[in-house]
């Protein structure tokens, strides 16, 4: 029976709020959030812009401190010696190819089982072969026996042997 009653001013019902009004509320708080959230967003991130900036700038301070042989050559356990790798690029031509021998003091020198493979990176456009015919070679911990009939070009002591076979 309720329901026969026209509605009163202070009835519940007559404080509706009309639907597209509701749709203009549920939008403004929509966007209302948005702006906070990258709001927010913006001030942390402009906050939090010199400590990355920072983390960049030391890393590019680290860089140019150092020189050349430094940044093109890896750890010298890895593949020998910075000179002898420098002297290699600059004897053999690019068209050249090379061998990579393993003598038995192999396993003294501490070198990377990976140093064959820095080589064929490096060296580009050389190419790394396993043939006997190559007149190039890199001989990691190769004594004179090994060296034989190879003229040694670069041998800084270290294990690293780079030359060129006598003809």
């Amino acid at each position: 029976m309720a329901a026969d009653h026209p509605a009163t001013e202070g009835d519940l019902r007559s404080r509706s709020v009309p639907p597209l009004e509701t749709a203009r509320l549920v939008g403004f708080a929509v966007r209302a959030g948005v702006i906070l959230c990258v709001g927010a967003a913006a001030l942390a991130g402009v906050i939090k812009l010199d400590d990355t900036l920072g983390v960049y700038d030391s890393a590019a301070d680290r860089n140019a401190s150092i020189g050349y042989r430094e940044r093109a050559h890896p750890q010298p356990v890895v593949a020998g010696s910075g000179k002898v790798l420098e002297d290699a690029r600059l004897w053999m031509p690019e068209d050249a190819a090379y061998r990579v021998v393993r003598g038995r003091r192999y396993a003294e020198t501490g070198y990377s089982y990976w140093a064959q493979y820095f080589l064929n990176g490096f060296l580009l456009p050389r190419r790394q072969t396993t043939s006997e015919e190559a007149r190039w070679v890199f001989c990691f911990g190769c004594g004179a026996a090994t060296l034989g009939r190879l003229r040694v070009l670069s041998d800084e002591g270290d294990g690293l042997v780079f030359g060129k076979v006598r003809s």
